[in-house]
């Protein structure tokens, strides 16, 4: 790493702040903090964001930093004319066939199917859930350690179509952490599951399924062209 390319990091993070002290909340505030000063492109914020993760990966190796906070972050979106984020159908039942885990699989599909935010998901449970209806009734959204209501503040109610219906179904049948009071992506205690390490998991399989990069967010473009 050359001494240019630290020069511009350093302020932000501080020449005396110790790499573990820095976790992916903080990386994901700085990519927010240089869309909203609107300098940098999103291709030299993302090269900002490589610089970081060579940094912790070389800290993995040398020093051994458990975990890299970069590697869970999200992407800045970076489009060439006429590109869209967007997956196709197939693309998405694709990327679920690569997923390391069954609710993985069924996460990544209720999210592109259903449009519904990260927070709304991890705050979902079976109750909210309409088989007979076939609705997904989004009435809370779980977001830094909180529960508390959907981002619009106002109890939604969305078409569960056939892909998540049957992703929801499959998931359903999971030996534990089924009842109507239990979420539906958990992790093994049966709370909210950890989001960087899912984010790590979706590049992965994105990186397996031979797709574009994508933030975990543009999943819910998929959504929006259903009826395209």
């Amino acid at each position: 790493m050359c001494s240019s390319d630290l020069r511009v990091l350093i302020p932000e993070f501080g020449e005396q702040t110790r790499l573990d002290e820095i976790d992916t909340a903080k990386i994901d505030a700085y990519r927010a903090k240089l869309v909203a000063e609107g300098r940098l492109s999103a291709r030299t914020i993302n090269k900002r964001l490589a610089q970081l993760h060579a940094i912790f990966k070389r800290a993995q190796r040398v020093h051994g930093l458990p975990t890299n906070p970069v590697a869970g972050a999200e992407r800045q979106p970076h489009r060439r004319s006429g590109d869209f984020t967007a997956l196709a159908a197939a693309e998405v039942e694709l990327l679920a066939a690569n997923a390391t885990n069954d609710q993985d699989a069924a996460l990544f599909e209720v999210a592109a199917f259903t449009g519904l935010r990260l927070g709304e998901l991890r705050g979902l449970r079976w109750a909210d859930v309409d088989r007979d209806r076939r609705l997904v009734h989004v009435r809370r959204s779980y977001t830094r350690g909180e529960e508390g209501p959907p981002k619009s503040g106002k109890v939604r109610s969305v078409p569960l179509v056939d892909q998540a219906a049957r992703a929801l179904d499959t998931l359903s049948h999971r030996e534990r952490f089924t009842e109507d009071d239990d979420r539906v992506f958990v992790n093994a205690l049966g709370e909210p599951f950890e989001e960087s390490a899912m984010r790590r998991r979706f590049y992965d399989a994105l990186d397996a399924a031979e797709l574009s990069r994508i933030r975990f967010h543009d999943l819910r473009h998929t959504f929006g062209t259903l009826d395209e």
